[in-house]
């Protein structure tokens, strides 16, 4: 039974594959802009490995051989922390009042000079254009934002801006007069749509943080919830989708909820943990899951049985354990599992030929006969015997 769990074990990790967590938003600004994307194209060619992730999850799944999947791992991880490094410079530019519209209208030209070396973030609630990547590239773009941000200032003086002492027709975001009004239907204050949109924006591109995913309204001092027909008609219901999708993925993550994703392979399903039973079945898998262990459940075996069979780490010493409970033995040179039924103890293994002997596992290149007419040899004429060294020391 521990044999079929071991092998079962074996075959779960195979289909699961190796889980790299990404901990932070700034992981995943590293991993999935456009160098990101190439090295993992590339990592996958180089490793044989196939790298699986979608913006539902939190987390890549590596599959391939297992030396492999280490490899493509611990280049994932040196890739983030190299590219964080170089990224660690930041610079902050502050928006001139009378540009933030302009800013809002043009956002596709700060986002034009986002490239391998820098990022470039426009945050119309704080105002601020924050440029972050390797410094001489950071030096290069913030000249760059400057030109933009003198040319945003020249077109607004040429505007007659004729501009009421009465605030109830001024955006709270832009400080402009209304462009295409939009009134939230929470707390009833009113903004430009362009200017909402910028706003649910900037949290959308945050939502690997659930502190930083609060929907609520932009005006200072004002807590009041974003509801979801306000969302929807800012973002679109396309977009609004992919929103729940993550608000939903970061609650069942809140431990208080006392909620979690069914274990099994890419399966959707949420139950409640309980506290009366270490299993549930999931009536979308059709399985049945050990929540302890976070496997599909081991009949047969309690949990500290099955995690000892787990965390044996040691490849050889779980193959050694295993035939340790058949008549099989492991060949000494390659490894594999071998059987004898009948016959003398002289074998050779044939899928590397290496021959040996059955009782002890002496090898001898040439030819292992001479092992049992040697009156050295702890197996001197024993080859026909039906019991082994480990018999004799028992």
């Amino acid at each position: 039974l521990q044999q079929a769990y071991q092998a079962r074990l074996l075959l779960d990790n195979l289909l699961k594959g190796l889980q790299f967590q990404l901990y932070d938003h700034s992981w995943v600004t590293v991993l999935f802009d456009t160098a990101g994307q190439r090295f993992l194209s590339d990592l996958q060619y180089r490793t044989s490995t196939y790298i699986w992730w979608n913006w539902k999850s939190t987390f890549l799944r590596i599959f391939g051989e297992d030396e492999a999947c280490q490899e493509a791992y611990k280049q994932i991880g040196s890739y983030i922390q190299e590219n964080i490094t170089q990224r660690g410079h930041s610079i902050s530019i502050p928006i001139p009042q009378n540009c933030i519209r302009l800013c809002i209208q043009n956002a596709k030209k700060f986002r034009e000079l986002n490239n391998k070396k820098t990022t470039v973030v426009v945050n119309v609630i704080k105002h601020v254009i924050t440029i972050t990547g390797d410094r001489d590239a950071v030096t290069s773009c913030e000249q760059k934002v400057i030109q933009f941000l003198d040319n945003f200032s020249q077109l607004s003086s040429h505007v007659d801006e004729k501009k009421s002492a009465d605030t109830t027709n001024t955006c709270p975001i832009c400080a402009c007069d209304f462009d295409s009004p939009y009134a939230l239907q929470q707390c009833g204050h009113t903004f430009c749509r362009s200017c909402l949109t910028a706003y649910f924006d900037t949290y959308f591109d945050v939502t690997i943080s659930s502190d930083a995913f609060k929907l609520s309204c932009p005006l200072q001092n004002c807590n009041a919830v974003c509801l979801i027909r306000d969302i929807v008609s800012i973002l679109g219901f396309e977009r609004m989708t992919r929103l729940a999708m993550i608000a939903f993925q970061i609650y069942i993550r809140q431990g208080e909820n006392n909620l979690a994703q069914c274990m099994g392979i890419d399966c959707k399903q949420v139950y409640r943990l309980s506290d009366r039973s270490s299993m549930y079945f999931c009536d979308q898998c059709i399985k049945v899951y050990c929540t302890p262990c976070e496997v599909e459940y081991h009949t047969g075996m309690t949990c500290e049985q099955f995690q000892k069979l787990h965390n044996e780490k040691d490849e050889d010493a779980i193959l050694q354990y295993n035939l340790g409970k058949s008549t099989c033995k492991a060949c000494p040179k390659c490894r594999t599992p071998i059987d004898k039924y009948a016959g003398c103890h002289a074998v050779k293994c044939t899928l590397c030929n290496t021959q040996f002997c059955w009782r002890c596992l002496a090898t001898d290149d040439t030819d292992i006969h001479r092992h049992f007419t040697d009156p050295d040899s702890p197996c001197y004429n024993r080859m026909l015997d039906n019991d082994t060294v480990a018999d004799e020391l028992d």
